[in-house]
């Protein structure tokens, strides 16, 4: 049985994951998924997160142990002092425990989670993309207010805590999907291009996991076909282009996760659509847990 177990230092804490299973093991018989441990050591806490079952024996049981340091640092990457992304260092402290706040009725979360699992193992092994390629791309769709972005957040969080022996650093790249069309001919595009190559330079650290979220991508990808038959500007149908090409450039990357929501799916382009290894429904908050309720409005910036 595999025990996932998460572990946020202080500032001054150190690495200690082999000396803290000693202690597990030597101080308890089982431990219980979802739980919170107090003890004395320099961390600012333990909590055990995933496991094979309700309640594990740790005789029994393989120990993953993620080590980790909360921050709070929040960057923006301009053109001509309009923001187009805001960059954010992961962990980070504002995105603390949203994982476990959110409440959906079926199991969304962990089938992010075992497509990311595939996703790396396919990349470890350097499967043939010519057999099974990933497209490093998950769409999030469903109605407003269904926790979509805040979802997106969490798995990126959630990642950068697993990811921390791997990978030195992670980022969350939030692209400003609104800043991205300029009232100039042909600009939209350019400032496209302008972002990705910002975001492609970060992907060329190899100690570096990107996420980059991408709100409301209808707003991007609009049909090409809707576009046409509707006379809207060619400028329109070159984002589109310039986009899925960058995206398509993007997915050569094996430390890179484009995570996208959208409220009109169907206003999406069908191109990009299926560039989505996963398409998955979110819908409505839960309405028949008050208490889970409280906490995924909360979460968000509902109540």
């Amino acid at each position: 049985m595999l025990l996932q177990i998460e572990v946020a230092l202080h500032g001054d804490g150190r690495r200690c994951a082999q000396a803290l299973e000693q202690h597990l093991r030597d101080n308890y018989i089982s431990l219980a998924q979802d739980t919170a441990l107090e003890c004395d050591w320099p961390v600012e806490s333990v909590r055990i997160v995933s496991s094979s079952g309700p309640i594990v024996r740790l005789e029994d049981a393989e120990l993953q142990i993620h080590m980790y340091q909360l921050r709070d640092a929040v960057q923006s990457i301009f053109h001509e002092e309009q923001p187009l992304a805001s960059t954010m260092l992961l962990p980070a402290a504002s995105l603390d425990g949203i994982w476990s706040n959110l409440q959906f009725e079926n199991t969304i979360q962990k089938t992010l989670l075992s497509y990311v699992s595939s996703m790396m193992l396919f990349a470890d092994r350097q499967v043939n993309s010519q057999i099974c390629a990933f497209n490093r791309c998950i769409l999030l769709h469903g109605p407003p207010g269904g926790g979509k972005t805040s979802l997106c957040k969490a798995l990126a969080q959630k990642l950068s805590i697993r990811f921390s022996a791997r990978y030195s650093e992670c980022v969350l790249i939030e692209v400003q999907a609104a800043s991205l069309f300029s009232k100039w001919f042909s600009e939209s595009a350019k400032l496209v291009t302008q972002l990705f190559e910002e975001i492609e330079e970060l992907t060329e650290n190899e100690d570096a996991f990107v996420c980059v979220l991408i709100d409301e991508i209808e707003s991007l990808t609009r049909s090409r076909t809707l576009s046409s038959q509707s006379n809207d500007p060619s400028d329109t149908m070159r984002v589109v282009n310039v986009l899925l090409t960058r995206l398509d450039l993007l997915k050569a990357h094996p430390n890179v996760l484009v995570l996208t929501t959208s409220n009109m799916m169907d206003a999406s382009d069908s191109a990009f659509i299926d560039r989505a290894d996963l398409v998955q429904y979110v819908g409505r908050p839960v309405l028949h847990r008050g208490a889970h309720r409280k906490r995924h409005y909360q979460c968000c910036g509902l109540a």
